[in-house]
C-alpha cells in the first residue's frame, strides 16, 4: 500500500472499530486522533499496532501520543512521546515515568535517598541482553516512584562492542569526547545518555537519564530551598 494512503486508511479503520478500548492515543498534526494497541519509536518513525496491524508513521506527522495507563508517565506530567527509553521490544517495561510496581523483577538496593528522594533497584532477570550483547546488570533509579535513570553494564570487550554497535544502530553515533578512550555522549531529549568502556575493569556501561524528569527533580530542590528560607525568615 502506498504510504500516502496509509494514514487515511488507519483513520477509516478507527471509525469502524471505535467501540474497542485501548490505552494509547496517537494525535496527528492534522488534528486526527486514533487509539492503538501499542506504540513505540524506532529509527525516526512512530510504529503502532492498530487492530493487529503493525504500521509506521513518520514522526514529523505526529503531534503527540497520550496514554491513560496508570503505569505511564502519570502525575509527573510527561508527554507519552517523552517516555520512551528503548525502541521496539527492548525492555518494554522500562519507560520514563513508569511506576516501581509496574516493572517486574525489581530488587531494592537502596533509598529513597534523604537528599533527593531517589531510590535504586536492580532488575533481576535471567539472560539479560541488549540486541546481541550479554548484560551483567541493569540498575534502575526512581524519583517519586517514577523511573528516572537506567544504568546498564556489560563484561569484557566483545560484549561492549556488541552493545556499542546496537546503541549506534538505535540512537545514532554519539559524540566521542576523547579519541583515545571509548566514551560517547548524547544530549537530545528525551534522554541524556553516556556509553563508555573501561579497559582496566573490562567493563562497559550505558547510562540513560530522562532529561524532563531530571529538570523536574532539580526544580523541586530549588522550590524546597526557597520554602526553607521562607520558613526561616518567618521565625525572625
Amino acid at each position: 500500500m502506498p504510504r500516502r494512503y496509509l494514514i487515511p486508511t488507519i483513520i477509516f479503520c478507527m471509525a469502524v472499530f471505535s467501540l474497542s478500548v485501548r490505552a494509547d492515543e496517537v494525535v496527528l498534526k492534522t488534528g486526527k486522533k486514533f487509539e492503538v494497541e501499542k506504540v513505540w519509536r524506532e529509527n525516526g518513525q512512530i510504529w503502532i499496532v492498530f487492530h493487529g496491524l503493525r504500521v509506521s508513521i513518520p514522526q514529523s506527522k505526529v503531534e503527540r501520543i497520550e496514554s491513560d495507563s496508570d503505569s505511564g508517565p502519570g502525575n509527573l506530567g510527561l508527554k507519552k512521546d517523552q517516555n520512551w527509553i528503548f525502541p521496539g521490544e527492548i525492555f518494554p517495561d522500562l519507560r520514563w515515568g513508569t511506576k516501581i510496581s509496574a516493572v517486574k523483577g525489581l530488587e531494592k538496593v537502596q533509598g529513597p535517598d534523604k537528599q533527593d528522594g531517589v531510590a535504586e533497584y536492580l532488575l533481576k532477570k535471567e539472560n539479560l541482553k541488549f540486541g546481541p550483547a550479554a548484560l551483567s546488570s541493569i540498575h534502575c533509579a526512581f524519583w517519586r516512584d517514577r523511573l528516572y535513570m537506567v544504568t546498564i553494564r556489560t563484561k569484557n570487550q566483545s560484549n561492549f562492542i556488541a552493545l556499542r554497535d546496537e546503541v549506534f544502530r538505535l540512537f545514532g553515533k554519539g559524540l566521542r569526547v576523547d579519541p583515545s578512550i571509548e566514551k560517547y555522549l548524547w544530549t537530545a531529549v528525551p534522554n541524556d545518555m553516556m556509553l563508555q568502556y573501561s579497559k582496566d575493569g573490562q567493563q562497559g556501561l550505558l547510562w540513560l537519564r530522562s532529561s524532563e524528569i531530571d529538570r523536574k527533580l532539580k526544580l523541586s530542590k530549588i522550590s524546597g530551598h526557597a520554602s526553607y528560607l521562607k520558613l526561616i525568615k518567618s521565625r525572625n
